[in-house]
Parts: C-alpha cells; structure tokens; sequence
C-alpha cells in the first residue's frame, strides 16, 4: 500500500498529472477501505481545476478516462471537472454528471444544472424546474445561484415576477439578489468576500449601501444613504 501511495505521490510532484491521478484512481480501487486515495484525489483535481478549465477538449481527452474513472470513486471534483468539459461536446452526460455531484452537496454544480434546464441543453427547457435548482444552489450558498434566482424572479422566469420592488431594486439583477424573497426557513446572510464583490460592482451606482442581509422570507435589513 505504502509503494503505491508513494508512486502516485512521485507523479503528482513531477505534474505528471495523467499518471498522477491514475494512481490514485488505481490505490483507491485496491484499497477502497481506506479514504487515502479519495483525499489526495479531491485534493490534487481541485488544485489542477483551474488549469483543466482552460485546456482545449483536445488536450482534455487523454485524462478523461481516468477522471471519469475517479467521478465514478465519488470524488465530486472529479464529476465537477468532467461536467464542465462535457457541457458543449455532449450536454445530456454533462448534466448528469452536475447531478451527481449536487447529490454529494455542490453548490456550484446545481447552479449548472439550472442553467442547463434553462437554456435547454441537453434536457428540456423547464424554466420553473431551473429556478427550484437556483433554489437549491441559493440555500447551499452558491453567489451566482443567488443571482439567477434573483433573475427569475426580476423576469417571472419560472416563479411569480416580483412587482412594485423598491426603487434601489427596481430592475437590478443584483440587488435581488439581496433582497429577493427567499423560500428557505432559516436566515441566509451576505457578507465577507462576497459582500465586497456586491459592493465593488455597486461603486459606480448612486446608490451607497452601508447595510445589506437576508432574513426569513419577505423581510430584509438594508440601510441606504
């Protein structure tokens, strides 16, 4: 066991990241009592997934099989990274894929998943289906699935259309996406790094937020100067 964890470990040092994750794929399989194999797979494809999100398909498809084989161990990454890829070559399976890992907790991926129903790629257009995954993506705290929630309902896509909204919100995306009657019970609040990219997008407005948080449905706590 220790001889095959230090190969796999010698490939990723080298990047050679084809055989690196194949070693791992091959640990795990031969030793799946032990979560080692998963960890370091999870660990090595979400330091890698910037750089595989910017390579051609071309370059893609010699590490597909083995990532495929890891999506198929259950490391969401590994699902997530081979959605991705599929989107534009074969939707159905990269929706699929979305699901799997949205079924482990992914917020991001059910942010996909509403956007491939939206659009209609590789499933059937269901605009209401779309916005209980935005649904989804908002409760489990994804920003964009907050903002295509927002979308919906700014445009009555798939959900009652928001009517008489407050000036500040009136026709902005974005600032639905604070103030946007949520469904989910407990209260969900925006804050940290994601506040400050609200804010930053918000600098040129006229508008000068000093407060903004979510609360139980139809209520918020927002202060305006």
């Amino acid at each position: 066991m220790n001889a095959a964890l230090l190969q796999a470990e010698k490939y990723e040092a080298a990047q050679d990241w084809l055989n690196a994750i194949q070693a791992y794929v091959d640990f795990n399989r031969s030793f799946p009592a032990v979560d080692t194999g998963r960890i370091r797979l999870e660990t090595l494809l979400t330091s890698i997934a910037p750089t595989l999100e910017k390579i051609p398909p071309g370059e893609f498809t010699p590490l597909r099989p083995a990532i495929a084989d890891a999506a198929a161990q259950d490391v969401v990454t590994a699902m997530f990274i081979l959605a991705s890829q599929l989107r534009s070559v074969a939707p159905t399976e990269a929706f699929n894929w979305f699901c799997a890992a949205s079924a482990h907790g992914n917020a991001d991926a059910m942010t996909q998943v509403g956007l491939l129903i939206s659009n209609g790629n590789g499933v059937p257009r269901d605009l209401a289906r779309a916005a209980r995954w935005f649904q989804m993506a908002a409760d489990a705290g994804d920003p964009v699935g907050k903002t295509c929630l927002a979308e919906c309902y700014l445009h009555g896509n798939g959900v009652p259309k928001i009517r008489n909204a407050p000036s500040p919100f009136s026709g902005n995306p974005l600032m639905l996406a604070i103030s946007v009657p949520w469904t989910c019970s407990a209260p969900v609040t925006i804050r940290g790094t994601e506040f400050q990219k609200i804010m930053a997008r918000l600098s040129s407005s006229s508008l000068k937020p000093t407060a903004a948080a979510l609360c139980p449905p139809r209520q918020i706590w927002a202060s305006f100067t």
